[in-house]
């Protein structure tokens, strides 16, 4: 080959997921060290991610006794209320309520989205929409961390990688489909040259529409040889390299054991059943009493805890696997609970594989 063309990305993303807390100072409010904006992307990008958020706000809302309706606007029941909120925190690791400024006894909760709340130095409340900054009066409740002193921290920010590379992945295999399935080829004609000008533009376009997950199996075309001018030019095409779809299967299974593992969560309560271990009886049980001891009962505290010192007592109910016989018990008993839906359930015993769901 007469030219080589080698171009290697001189600039990736500059998006920080993790950072530090910054100070707005035309406002005084406090950004969070986490960017809301990429945390509600990761929500919607990622199956086990979002169910073991939605799964652990559910456990987490799951009311035994509570004065909390007395304090709710028509319309919005405690276990909803409960449910919005912990899966903000959850989800971002802080949640926040407004309260009505009325008398002690009569006031109103309402649900702030930690998408739109920031806190300042003092730990004022404010609701951030567009460029409107507005105070509120209102609570912040936070899971605590070391990366900062004003907002918390959820669980999955060590798992954050692969839930962003899973998704790049994803896109990856779209971009396959989108740009013809088939496999990167370059094309090079022989006995032919290309001009200064040619080799700009290509290197250019190479730049421009080669680079990222979203330009994936795009053909590349290059030229060699100047020819005598006598023999047509020959066309071969070659192929450049190839990502075996194990290598995405074994990447993604990776990646998903991550994100379980950092939630803490029981794999069979997010639909990872290993056909091996069903008919045990037991397997889902010893999961889940290990999740509510280590996860869930210490965060029961907290939750009871907050808003016990904000004048509203309240009791959460624990979900005892201790209780059941066997796991088809226990499923019974979390559909009977509202934490799974009878469709979650036939994923969790493994069901809808076997039924063709």
């Amino acid at each position: 080959m007469k030219r080589q063309l080698v171009i290697k990305s001189g600039s990736g993303s500059r998006q920080k997921i993790i950072g530090d807390d910054t100070i707005v100072d035309d406002v005084k409010l406090i950004e969070p060290f986490l960017d809301y904006n990429a945390l509600r992307m990761l929500y919607a990008s990622n199956v086990y991610h979002q169910r073991s958020l939605k799964l652990k706000a559910m456990l987490l809302s799951h009311i035994e006794e509570s004065a909390l309706e007395s304090h709710l606007p028509d319309g919005m029941t405690p276990k909803k209320f409960l449910y919005k909120f912990m899966l903000n925190a959850e989800t971002y690791g802080s949640a926040f309520f407004e309260q009505s400024a009325t008398i002690a006894e009569s006031f109103k909760l309402y649900n702030l989205n930690s998408y739109h709340a920031r806190v300042d130095k003092e730990g004022s409340i404010y609701q951030v929409v567009g460029a409107e900054h507005i105070p509120l009066d209102g609570a912040h409740f936070m899971y605590d961390t070391i990366l900062s002193d004003n907002y918390g921290e959820p669980d999955y920010t060590a798992a954050i990688n692969q839930i962003v590379t899973i998704y790049k992945a994803d896109r990856y295999n779209e971009a396959f489909f989108d740009n013809g399935a088939k496999p990167d080829h370059a094309i090079i004609f022989e006995d032919s040259d290309p001009t200064e000008e040619q080799l700009d533009a290509i290197t250019e376009y190479y730049r421009k529409e080669f680079r990222g997950y979203k330009n994936a199996h795009k053909t590349l075309i290059l030229t060699t040889g100047e020819g005598n001018g006598e023999t047509k030019p020959k066309i071969r095409i070659e192929e450049m390299g190839k990502i075996e779809d194990l290598s995405f299967e074994k990447l993604k299974k990776v990646g998903r054991d991550e994100i379980i593992a950092a939630h803490g969560v029981p794999p069979r309560l997010v639909g990872v059943v290993d056909p091996n271990a069903l008919g045990g009886g037991g397997e889902l049980i010893s999961q889940l009493h290990m999740f509510n001891e280590i996860h869930i009962k210490p965060k029961m505290a907290m939750i009871e805890t907050f808003f016990a010192s904000h004048g509203i007592p309240l009791k959460l109910k624990e979900f005892d696997a201790t209780a059941f016989k066997d796991d088809a018990d226990v499923v019974t008993g979390l559909v009977g609970a509202g934490i799974l839906t009878p469709a979650e359930a036939k994923a969790v015993m493994g069901w809808s594989k076997q039924s063709g769901d």
